[in-house]
């Protein structure tokens, strides 16, 4: 299997092959000692990883507003209960390099503690993507809880690893790099939020903002530093190319103290170096890997049985409860309210 074998089964696709498992044993054996501990950083993360999206998916039922915690993302549409649009190319490479680093992941860590790996690949179920990696079951039942553990949470902790890393060279090499290679001519309105100021004074989707209290846009720092200072009830006066707007500053839901007027924007820049526009596109990829790296690591963190978090929880409850009939059903109740809580949180915002 060395190529590959499709497979089909409905509308799931399957490319399987052995391909890239040397690479997982020699990214294991060079890197054994740190990959290690990492792997057993991992399952803290894992864990707390846990706790925080069930906190945030109960979020959802306590908000005064209910508001969407959980939406698909599918590259070249809007986010559902959102103004924000996956760009097509970026979302696309961004959704695949992630899938393969959170399956790599888990193979590498597989290998690091001499677990076997039979085959890995890619699919499709309907129009979504996947990637897998097929280790050997009897070996990894065989395993010691810790290796199993930290196997498991290799995938979730490997997208929050590399998003932080993404982060990072964005802040400190790709956005002072865009500085030198742009020049800001004006923030074009992308949405506005029902029911907050932005929409209520008239600010329109397509409209370019020059300046606000007389900050041009082209001083970013300060443009910035001016609007994020507003507290609500304060105002700010919005220069646009046909018109002025003052609108004043709501309270924000996340932060009492924080203003917020209800938009979204993306910066309209005029490119001055060769670089500009590959640079632009890999920034716009970069935040996107972000975004998606951290959402889908904390979502396989969900103590749900086809999940990382699922697994991670079913080996620490019959690990800690020797009686397996009563382990088995500890589990599945909280695999059941973990289920109940992510319906919940779904469809709360549609029905309340």
């Amino acid at each position: 299997m060395t190529f590959g074998e499709f497979k089909r089964h409905g509308l799931i696709f399957m490319w399987e092959t052995t391909k890239g498992i040397k690479l997982m044993d020699k990214i294991a054996k060079t890197f054994r000692p740190i990959l290690k501990y990492w792997s057993y950083l991992g399952i803290l993360v894992g864990y707390a990883g846990m706790l925080y999206i069930l906190y945030y998916l109960f979020g959802a039922f306590i908000q005064p507003t209910p508001q969407p915690v959980v939406s698909p993302v599918i590259p070249g549409l809007r986010i559902p209960g959102s103004q924000i649009t996956v760009p097509l190319v970026e979302g696309i490479l961004a959704i695949l390099t992630l899938l393969i680093i959170h399956e790599g992941g888990h193979g590498i860590i597989a290998r690091v503690h001499n677990i076997k790996v039979k085959s890995a690949g890619v699919g499709l179920l309907a129009i979504l993507p996947f990637a897998f990696v097929k280790p050997d079951e009897a070996q990894l039942r065989k395993a010691p809880i810790l290796h199993r553990l930290s196997m498991y949470a290799a995938g979730p902790w490997a997208n929050i690893t590399t998003a932080a890393l993404a982060a990072v060279t964005m802040i400190f090499l790709v956005t002072p790099a865009l500085f030198g290679a742009f020049d800001l001519t004006g923030l074009e309105i992308i949405g506005t939020a029902e029911e907050f100021p932005a929409k209520e004074a008239g600010l329109l989707d397509g409209d370019i903002i020059l300046a606000v209290d007389s900050v041009p846009i082209s001083n970013f720092e300060e443009f910035s530093t001016a609007l994020s200072s507003k507290t609500p009830g304060d105002s700010a006066t919005f220069q646009l190319e046909d018109r002025t707007l003052e609108i004043t500053a709501a309270q924000n839901p996340d932060n009492p103290e924080i203003g917020r007027f209800g938009f979204s924007y993306e910066p309209i820049l005029e490119p001055t170096k060769w670089y500009s526009n590959p640079l632009i596109f890999f920034s716009r990829f970069l935040n996107w890997f972000f975004i998606l790296s951290l959402g889908i690591g904390l979502f396989n963190l969900l103590p749900i049985p086809i999940l990382d978090g699922g697994k991670m929880l079913q080996d620490a409850v019959f690990g800690i409860i020797k009686d397996k009939k009563r382990a088995s059903k500890i589990f599945m109740y909280l695999s059941f309210f973990s289920v109940a809580l992510l319906i919940g949180a779904i469809l709360l915002p549609f029905i309340a």
